[in-house]
């Protein structure tokens, strides 16, 4: 029987920024936790070890960058190399998730709540929001007989 209930992280990657949100499979959704920036992957994962601590997540999520037309980029690599990463540091399964128009709904998102400001940072975040439910919409649908 497979297990009903998943906690995960993820993850929207960038350079320079990383949006963290939290997701529970029960509920299929997710709120954003934070935006992350690190001058070295060791200070990146030390910042993201709290959320892991604090959430005890079952999976990692990372966004995956294509283009429009679905193919890959140079962050499509590195996105899968922050996964690699965070999955064997963390030692826990990833997933990635097709990532296309997450920043463009997410700046929607933010610009039809009222009281928030769609900064940067909370852009990551809520984008990351989303990456964790597409892969719940994902899973979900996978797992239809």
């Amino acid at each position: 029987m497979p297990d009903m209930h998943k906690t995960i992280l993820a993850f929207d990657f960038g350079e320079q920024r990383i949006g963290i949100a939290v997701g529970q499979s029960i509920t299929g959704h997710a709120s954003a936790l934070a935006t992350i920036s690190a001058r070295s992957r060791a200070e990146r994962l030390e910042k993201i070890a709290s959320y892991v601590h604090d959430w005890q997540p079952t999976v990692l999520v990372v966004g995956q960058p294509l283009y429009p037309d679905g193919q890959a980029s140079e962050m499509t690599a590195l996105a899968a190399k922050f996964a690699r990463q965070i999955s064997e540091h963390f030692k826990l399964p990833y997933a990635l998730v097709d990532e296309r128009y997450t920043s463009v709904a997410a700046a929607q998102e933010i610009k039809n709540q009222v009281s928030t400001k769609g900064s940067a940072g909370g852009l990551d975040a809520a984008a990351a929001a989303l990456i964790a439910e597409q892969y719940f919409a994902q899973t979900s649908l996978s797992n239809q007989p």
